[in-house]
């Protein structure tokens, strides 16, 4: 029995909050299931010969929330739907992309209906105007989409009091599943990090492995809780579109390229050797997993291919003397403060040199 509904009317809000997240080391996981899948629908069965790991932390300061509060009738109110002129409005589609909250909203709202199905419930009969809000830049590798969708299913599932009928990995899932609805190419990583640290907000960063004999059916996690070191998250000012990056990858993946597959195990050690230093509280042995991680990335996609801004950012970090990585596909990189405050204000020195970029303590 949900304490949220009485009568038919929701009689307490429901308020979630999902952060983004940042990969710390480890290889684009997602890209090894996306290209056995492509072979799959082309009736080539393969298994691609390397291991994934990766090695993520949540950021709080960026995070998307879904507020459930008491209403007459069951609407929703979008982050998008007003602006101060129209030349704000351009600006915001060419910082976030194109993309309608409804859509999402739609298609988030139809799993939660398969899920309460598939436990034998169905949905309440109250109403209630459904809040959504983000600062999560969007296309920028930092998750925003699926945190929106992690913390509607969440709050919905808590209106419905059955928040603990599905576990983080089948929250993940069905996060995945919105996703994968909405033509977005996207892996486990990101929402196992989120419906984790969902359920732990004390988690300091999340191993994830995605080797080959379980990377189709599971994905094995271990929660780091750790105070992390400072970070600092650095921002392009346009958004990234990471299947333009990823297809020739596909591609070499799908045929058995040995150089790529051995970089790619190459990734999988830099995680878990990071892992590692983190339970050892070694934050300098962290840093040389992240800028190692970062190098192959740039080694596997080519400089040409990630572009001129994200380069910059690297090059940014480096000039700083701050070890970094890529969040994601692009559009953003994190990198480590070791020295504090003095080394984040050189790195945003040299970041105001570079372009149009923002810096984030996290």
């Amino acid at each position: 029995m949900s304490k949220h509904i009485s009568d038919k009317m929701l009689v307490q809000p429901v308020v979630i909050q999902v952060p983004s997240r940042v990969s710390l080391a480890g290889n684009p996981s997602d890209l090894l299931g996306q290209a056995e899948e492509k072979a799959k629908k082309a009736d080539r069965e393969i298994q691609i010969q390397a291991d994934g790991a990766v090695l993520s932390m949540p950021v709080w300061s960026l995070s998307a929330s879904v507020a459930l509060l008491p209403s007459t009738v069951c609407e929703i109110i979008a982050p998008r739907s007003r602006f101060g002129s129209f030349r704000q409005y351009v600006q915001a589609v060419n910082d976030r992309g194109i993309g309608d909250w409804e859509h999402i909203v739609d298609q988030t709202v139809k799993v939660i209906g398969e899920m309460l199905l598939a436990i034998g419930e169905e949905p309440s009969d109250s109403s209630w105007s459904i809040h959504l809000d983000t600062n999560i830049p969007r296309q920028r590798g930092v998750s925003g989409s699926s945190g929106m969708i992690l913390a509607l299913i969440q709050s919905t599932l808590i209106a419905h009091g059955l928040e603990d009928q599905f576990d983080v990995v089948e929250k993940a899932v069905k996060v995945l599943s919105v996703e994968t609805a909405l033509g977005i190419n996207a892996g486990m990583q990101d929402r196992i990090l989120q419906s984790v640290a969902l359920h732990d907000p004390k988690v300091g960063a999340v191993f994830m492995d995605f080797s080959r004999d379980v990377r189709q059916n599971s994905c094995p996690f271990f929660a780091i809780d750790t105070v992390m070191p400072p970070m600092a998250l650095v921002l392009s000012g346009q958004p990234s579109h990471s299947g333009e990056i990823h297809e020739p990858i596909i591609a070499r993946l799908i045929d058995d390229d040995k150089n790529l597959l051995g970089c790619f195990q190459h990734l999988r050690l830099y995680a878990s050797t990071a892992k590692n230093y983190i339970d050892d509280g070694n934050w300098s042995g962290l840093g040389g997993c992240m800028t190692a991680t970062s190098e192959m990335r740039i080694r596997i996609y080519g400089e040409e291919a990630l572009g001129s801004v994200n380069m910059a950012l690297i090059e940014a970090c480096k000039a700083a003397k701050c070890p970094r990585n890529f969040t994601g596909s692009g559009g953003a990189v994190v990198a480590m403060l070791p020295e504090g405050e003095e080394s984040f204000s050189r790195l945003s020195e040299e970041v105001a040199k570079r372009g149009n970029f923002t810096i984030y303590r996290i």
